[in-house]
């Protein structure tokens, strides 16, 4: 396969997993279709639990919410396997600031920011150049079957290796 044909099989996957923003005392949760509610805390904890959402910094997320650790896509995660050694604050507010993307203003739009952020990281795999891809890949490949929650994502968006 040439470096052209590549390239050109790599796509951004979103998984198909909710996004969870909390603070103020309530929860917001935006599914992968768009529907968006507003939850008490101890509705997204259990919804949680279950469904492996898409949040910044799973370990305050968690706490925030009062339960236990839960299994989630994190996006510092993300962030910190696509641009390794780069900074950002381990805030929603950090992430939007470090990708170039307008701040939220709510809860609601803290839970869109997360898909954007999630959709913009991908991308940037999308776009990695041939020796960024060669370093990356055979990462994400083995991170995906350790059952890293961004490994099915990472592995199409860096595509196929060479030659098959």
């Amino acid at each position: 396969m040439t470096e052209q044909a590549a390239a050109s099989s790599r796509r951004v996957e979103m998984p198909d997993a909710p996004a969870l923003a909390v603070g103020g005392g309530t929860a917001a949760w935006l599914e992968a279709d768009g529907r968006l509610e507003e939850l008490s805390l101890a509705e997204a904890g259990r919804r949680a639990r279950d469904m492996a959402p898409i949040v910044c910094h799973g370990p305050s997320t968690a706490s925030r919410l009062g339960v236990n650790r839960f299994p989630a896509r994190d996006v510092l995660e993300l962030f910190a396997f696509v641009r390794p050694a780069r900074f950002c604050l381990p805030t929603v507010a950090g992430l939007a600031d470090a990708l170039g993307l307008a701040p939220a203003q709510s809860h609601a739009e803290e839970a869109r920011l997360l898909v954007a952020a999630t959709r913009r990281l991908l991308a940037d795999l999308v776009s990695f150049d041939q020796a960024a891809w060669r370093e990356a890949t055979p990462l994400a490949m083995t991170m995906a079957r350790a059952g890293w929650n961004w490994g099915t994502a990472a592995v199409a968006a860096l595509g196929p290796p060479a030659g098959r």
